[in-house]
């Protein structure tokens, strides 16, 4: 009877370790998934590529490298055209479309000065043109970059060089604005410096989105300024140090990278040109590399070179890692450097892809959406565009594309 009653108080305790025992097993786990799901999520967005010699877009994932949608527009682009610029948005891909350049005859390639890029919009439903009101002038420029924002684009243009006509007469980049359903494009900023400072390998001075945006160099002193809308606010001049290539963000909003070539210098700098970050690696070396993209931990970067070797020796450092330095990521290839770890992921499927530009848009990941715009693209007929002396040289006939097709 005594032994009954102990077993039957007892089980009471058996009991409550037994829940106790399960709860801290259910936060174990739990934990465990949370720290997987972080090893395997490190990166949020889509990394977006444009092939610069066809039509063709791949939107990859950031925690899979190996997974990518190819997006292609080959059969919607009318000869004697090309894509000069694109961005990835949740509704999309909004794209300019430009006179190709490498089409035209000699004769004609002076309408490459003339003739405005036609921007387009590609959804799950097809492609339809942004319709834009250019000025009637005829500006020597040459269409840029596309940047997209809630309530607007901003289109850049770079000013070409004009035989037999001073330098300090040339024409300036500038900026143009365009309502975000489109109309009439306004010139907002003829101070910014498009071309690079370095050599032609370099990818510089670019314009950097930032907020309402961008974050450009001004051409008249060097300064790193912010534009948006009608107003300039300067940031801080170059060079800092010996630094004068703005290469683009280190930390998304709060960080930018400079780089000099010799002596190799990589800087870190708030937005104020303070230097938070420096790391030296002397003189001689070629070896840099351009900026895509950033996100939280993560930079997608091209190795180059200012050098025509193939240098494999001589590297840039970042903090104790070598951003450059291992076998993975070589010449012109794209990579992921983890700024957590210093780990470098290259992008396999595009090895020495030289062709390939690159951003990395804060669109999440959805291989679907991404398919089904892949399937728009296809299904898309040739898009209705002007007839030029160009495109008339790239077809050899004076057929229009619509009858063409």
């Amino acid at each position: 009877m005594g032994r009954e009653k102990i077993v039957v108080e007892g089980r009471p305790m058996i009991m409550i370790s037994m829940r106790i025992f399960f709860m801290l097993f259910a936060v174990s786990m739990s934990l465990f998934t949370v720290q997987k799901c972080d090893a395997t999520q490190r990166f949020s967005g889509s990394i977006f590529l444009q092939d610069n010699l066809e039509p063709n877009f791949v939107v990859i994932n950031p925690n899979r490298v190996t997974d990518e949608v190819k997006i292609d527009l080959s059969q919607a682009i009318p000869r004697g055209y090309r894509i000069g610029s694109s961005v990835l948005t949740e509704s999309g891909i909004y794209f300019l479309v430009k006179l190709d350049y490498n089409c035209c005859l000699a004769e004609s390639k002076a309408e490459l000065k003339k003739v405005r890029p036609h921007l387009f919009h590609l959804t799950e439903e097809g492609i339809a043109e942004i319709p834009i009101d250019w000025p009637d002038q005829e500006l020597e420029l040459y269409p840029w970059d596309l940047y997209e924002f809630d309530d607007k684009f901003y289109i850049t243009f770079a000013g070409n060089e004009i035989p037999l006509v001073p330098k300090d007469r040339w024409p300036s980049d500038r900026i143009y604005i365009i309502p975000k359903t489109g109309g009439k494009a306004r010139e907002l900023y003829t101070k910014c410096r498009l071309k690079n400072f370095g050599e032609p390998s370099q990818r510089d001075s670019q314009p950097i989105e930032y907020g309402d945006g961008v974050i450009c160099v001004r051409s008249e002193d060097l300064a790193v300024v912010f534009v948006h809308d009608e107003e300039e606010k300067k940031l801080f001049s170059l060079p800092v140090g010996t630094t004068y290539l703005l290469k683009g963000w280190y930390e998304e909003g709060k960080s930018l990278l400079l780089w000099s070539e010799s002596p190799n210098v990589s800087l870190v700098v708030d937005l104020r040109g303070n230097v938070l970050q420096e790391w030296y690696h002397g003189y001689g070396s070629t070896c840099c590399w351009n900026i895509y993209g950033t996100t939280e931990g993560g930079i997608l970067f091209r190795r180059s070179s200012t050098s025509t070797l193939k240098e494999n020796d001589r590297w840039p450092k970042f903090g104790n890692h070598d951003f450059f330095c291992t076998e993975s990521v070589k010449q012109d290839e794209f990579g992921i450097y983890d700024t957590r770890t210093g780990d470098v992921i290259p992008l396999v499927h595009h090895k020495g892809d030289e062709h390939y530009s690159g951003c990395w848009p804060k669109i999440s990941y959805k291989k679907v959406q991404f398919e089904r715009l892949a399937v728009a693209a296809r299904e898309s007929g040739e898009l209705s565009l002007p007839l030029t002396e160009c495109a008339i040289s790239a077809t050899g006939s004076a057929v229009s594309f619509d009858d063409a097709s």
